[in-house]
């Protein structure tokens, strides 16, 4: 019985340490539908006893698709871990803080899982959280070790057996307490099995003294061995641990922030020290005092690892020391308002320069990248919650797009901030460059910009969203005059409640708009698109029915004044090019009616006014054809931006050579009228001021001279 219960242990405890395996590399997931997901479904729905609604909101998730993507494509991924905790979780590593029931899925064989292999391809299991390395290695330390090193139960048992037991025992405690310790985020290194061995040799009686010698010299070269190996093992773990890399998250197509950075390096720090600790351990003294008297060829792979320890901590210590003051002020910016941190991405581009100049260990391209790009995450993050996280972003469609509109803009102006303050200190950098103090940033910056970008692109989109809802609401308030405008009026208020229908669809989405990578929105933003060119094709086809019964230039331009606040749009624009040329021409042909009646009717403007002297007669005419030039001039400066510089040029030089020729005639009539002056006064003053006529009857006299004067 005790056989068959220990050989039962020893089968389910290498399972068990195999479900623990670390790894933390991501692809990005490439399609929802899979007959793969569809038997993790079914599995995970049988074993922990999940609901559909939890599912989906689990597959919805991104970093969810893109660790089951991981599992499925990549062959050195052995495991997936599913748990509740309190929702659906899942890992590439053992979950160390859940006390829930633990899916395992492994993998049978080194290969690429397909639809069409995976029922053949996984293994399941279950295994219970809370602790389970540390019960295994418990079991293994204080249980399984000691009864097997005592020779009293194994006595009956063949020779070799307790000692090969032992040594699996021994192996199995290791390779549980090495992941415990990687699950809590440290290193641990094993001691040599031979040193427990030597406690078993130490009880056995040996019969004559050459046999001592002769196993004495066997136990040694069994512990040389044994030592050996301990420190190739060593230099692997501590070698593994060294080529983590704080970029494994962005090269895994991941969005980590700053204050992953900072644990990184200050977590990297503590287990550098705890590995220091064990090296300096008197267990790994033994191992090194053996290796020594024995001259052993890994006796340089140890210095190696001690050289490669100290190293490390050089380069953790300084890296972690000039963090402190980035991490402070990137603190600092989380406790502000949003609006204000435009006035402060200065300081933070201010430390991050600091930081290239004064960590010698920081001062390379692809860390400084990484950390701009964390802090870039961190602002989009902000902006991302600062938009209320788009939960009521595109309800503001309805209830106050204006609001909506400011808020997004200031977003935009924020992030556009950043990337203008990290331009600015790269000048500074490379100005220092040249003055020899500090080296400068060659690296593009797209790759610090990459999400950050792609962010601002996408909040654009949505800017764009509200603009033309903000644009377009305008129809609701026109109005066009006129013999057809009622006509017109009702067109353009059927096309406004068909543009107000798609925006109150929209507003009702449940997307997060503020997501770049959520296609449903980006789906419907294309769709949105496309109405409004349907709503802009409608409108503009009212106003070209409508510009062809504007039988004059003056009502054809108050018509597109109406309209003015949608005019700029491309589609619009291009399709009311035509009518905006008639529109000019008409504008040319008025100032050609003005300049024709000015050079016909000058010679007798004197004449247009009964009751006016002549002079100004003349000067009242002249003005009237000023003032009506001058209209058509005001009419076209208010469609002027819809015209191309070339059109422009053309009605601006007519204007002014009729406005220059009635500025001249002007001059002239009234220099004419000064210079007569003085002798109309003579006249005047020659003549009685009162004359007596023939009947009796007195008079002043009043000729036109006198009312010219």
């Amino acid at each position: 019985m005790v056989s068959n219960g220990f050989s039962q242990f020893l089968t389910f405890l290498p399972r068990s340490i195999e479900c623990l395996q670390k790894e933390a590399v991501s692809l990005q997931m490439e399609g929802s539908r899979d007959e793969r997901i569809e038997v993790i479904l079914r599995l995970t729905l049988s074993s922990l006893g999940l609901q559909m609604e939890v599912w989906r909101d689990f597959l919805s998730e991104e970093e969810n698709q893109v660790t089951l993507s991981s599992f499925f494509s990549i062959a050195d991924y052995s495991n997936l871990f599913l748990c509740r905790d309190p929702g659906l979780c899942i890992s590439l590593t053992f979950p160390s803080q859940t006390s829930s029931k633990v899916l395992v899925l492994s993998r049978s064989s080194r290969a690429v899982i397909s639809a069409e292999n995976i029922r053949d391809m996984l293994i399941m299991q279950e295994v219970e959280g809370g602790g389970a390395v540390s019960c295994i290695s418990a079991v293994c330390q204080e249980v399984t070790c000691p009864l097997l090193s005592n020779p009293d139960p194994s006595g009956s048992w063949a020779a070799g057996v307790a000692e090969e037991a032992l040594r699996f025992m021994e192996r199995q405690k290791n390779e549980a307490l090495v992941m415990e310790a990687q699950i809590h985020g440290r290193t641990f290194l094993p001691q040599p099995h031979a040193l427990h061995d030597n406690r078993l040799h130490g009880n056995v009686d040996h019969d004559g003294d050459l046999h001592d010698v002769d196993e004495r010299k066997l136990s040694d070269l069994k512990l040389l061995h044994a030592c050996d190996w301990t420190i190739i093992e060593w230099a692997e773990l501590v070698s593994e641990f060294l080529q983590q890399d704080s970029s494994q998250a962005v090269l895994d197509g991941l969005k980590p922030l700053p204050c992953e950075e900072f644990n990184f390096w200050r977590n990297r720090l503590k287990n550098l020290l705890h590995i220091q600790k064990q090296l300096s351990s008197s267990r790994a003294q033994q191992v090194a005092s053996i290796v020594q008297q024995a001259d052993s060829v890994y006796l340089s792979t140890l210095r190696d690892i001690h050289t490669d320890l100290q190293q490390g901590l050089r380069e953790a210590q300084d890296v972690t020391e000039n963090l402190e003051r980035v991490q402070q002020k990137l603190e600092e910016l989380q406790l502000m308002e949003f609006q204000q941190l435009e006035a402060n991405m200065a300081a933070v581009m201010e430390e991050v320069q600091l930081l290239w100049v004064r960590s010698e260990s920081y001062c390379k391209p692809c860390r400084v990248v990484v950390l701009l790009q964390e802090v870039c995450n961190l602002f989009i993050q902000r902006s991302r919650d600062f938009l209320q996280g788009g939960g009521e972003l595109l309800k503001g469609l309805l209830s106050g797009p204006d609001e909506v509109l400011q808020d997004v803009s200031l977003v935009v102006q924020t992030l556009q901030t950043l990337s203008e303050t990290f331009i600015l200190s790269k000048g500074r950098l490379q100005d220092m460059k040249q003055e020899g103090a500090a080296q400068s940033w060659d690296f593009p910056s797209h790759l610090v910009f990459l999400h950050l970008d792609d962010f601002l692109l996408h909040l654009q989109s949505i800017q764009e969203v509200f603009r033309v809802s903000l644009q377009l609401r305008q129809l609701e308030e026109a109005v066009v005059s006129g013999t057809g405008g009622r006509k017109w009026t009702e067109e353009v208020q059927e096309v406004y409640q068909d543009f107000l229908l798609h925006v109150t669809s929209l507003s009702e989405c449940s997307c997060d708009p503020t997501n770049p990578e959520n296609q449903g929105f980006r789906l419907l933003l294309d769709q949105f698109q496309l109405q409004v060119e349907q709503v802009e094709q409608r409108l503009v086809s009212v106003l070209c029915r409508a510009l062809q019964d504007c039988s004059e230039p003056a009502s054809s331009a108050k018509l597109l004044q109406i309209f003015s606040f949608m005019l700029h749009r491309p589609v619009i624009q291009e399709q009311l090019r035509p009518h905006l040329l008639h529109l000019l021409q008409g504008f040319l042909l008025e100032l050609d009616t003005i300049e024709q009646l000015f050079y016909t009717q000058r010679e007798k403007a004197h004449t247009f006014s009964c009751y006016t002297p002549p002079p100004a007669a003349a000067l009242c005419w002249s003005r009237q054809l000023r003032l009506r030039a001058e209209h058509t001039l005001h009419l076209y400066t208010t469609l002027k931006h819809l015209y191309r510089s070339a059109e422009c040029e053309q009605v601006e030089q007519r204007v002014q050579q009729v406005l220059v020729l009635l500025q001249d005639f002007r001059a002239r009539r009234l220099s004419d009228w000064i210079r007569d002056l003085d002798s109309d006064c003579g006249d005047v003053m020659q003549q009685p001021l009162i004359q007596q006529l023939q009947q009796g009857m007195l008079e002043v006299p009043c000729s036109h001279k006198l009312e010219a004067v």
